[in-house]
């Protein structure tokens, strides 16, 4: 069976975060999902850092900024 993964956020918590702080979280648990998908778990000691989510989200702001890449 193939791995699957759910990202359950809690809306007492998530819905009064600004919509920012919602786009740094989904980033912040996409990033405990492994590159290979393959029903592990990332930890973060490593991996997922606020630095690590920060540089995603200014990425992801650019590339609004900036629109789609034609590549």
């Amino acid at each position: 069976m193939k791995s699957h993964y759910a990202i359950e956020v809690i809306s007492e918590h998530f819905d009064d975060l600004s919509p920012v702080e919602q786009e740094k979280v989904i980033i912040h648990e996409l990033l405990h999902i492994p590159k290979s998908f393959g029903g592990g778990f990332r930890h973060h000691k490593d991996w997922v850092t606020r630095r690590r989510v920060d540089q995603l989200h200014a990425a992801l702001i650019a590339d609004r900024l900036v629109g789609p890449s034609n590549g």
